[in-house]
């Protein structure tokens, strides 16, 4: 029966966070509808069609730099120590997860900085891909208190911000590599 609740309270983050997703991500489309319709960006189609324009790309790393450090924040913020009531083998999972986020923000960091250098396809994709990790990490922290029926971090109310942004960026890459097999890339 435990493990069941366990299972059952596990799903329902997992559902919450996914929920909470979709939700950013139609504000984000709602938001650059607006935008587009009173002349202030371009339209979806152009943007994925071309991908971001420099200053677009100069506004989505900023966004990202603006935001690590309350992510770096609550990540360090969590010690599995201070409840007692855990195993050792999951508070060591959720201090390795911890530390493997700590690790992508980093990482997120010091490639936000080389892209302000010089923009480029393989550091965007590089960006995404620690963007995502770092996501996922997050949710999978959750994940395990849930487990347990701990709250050792506030990390699910960062989902909304992180998966929006790992979209923006998802959908420049991609129209970015698209670009690239036409030979066509800025």
């Amino acid at each position: 029966m435990l493990l069941f609740r366990s299972a059952l309270r596990a799903f329902s983050v997992a559902l919450l966070i996914l929920c909470l997703t979709v939700v950013a991500s139609a504000q984000s489309v709602a938001q650059t509808k607006e935008q587009a319709t009173a002349g202030g960006t371009r339209s979806q189609a152009q943007v994925s069609e071309r991908g971001l324009s420099g200053a677009d790309s100069e506004a989505l790393l900023s966004q990202i730099e603006l935001a690590l450090p309350k992510w770096e924040t609550a990540l360090k913020n969590i010690d599995p120590e201070k409840a007692p009531q855990i195993s050792y083998s999951l508070g060591k999972a959720i201090a390795d997860k911890r530390n493997l986020g700590l690790m992508e923000v980093g990482n997120i960091r010091l490639y936000v900085a080389k892209q302000r250098v010089k923009r480029t396809v393989s550091g965007e994709l590089a960006l995404f891909g620690f963007l995502q990790s770092l996501y996922d990490l997050m949710g999978d922290v959750v994940g395990l208190e849930v487990a347990v029926g701990l709250t050792l971090s506030s990390l699910e109310k960062f989902a909304p911000e992180l998966g929006a942004l790992c979209g923006r960026i998802g959908d420049d890459v991609y129209a970015r590599v698209a670009l690239l097999e036409k030979g066509s890339c800025p």
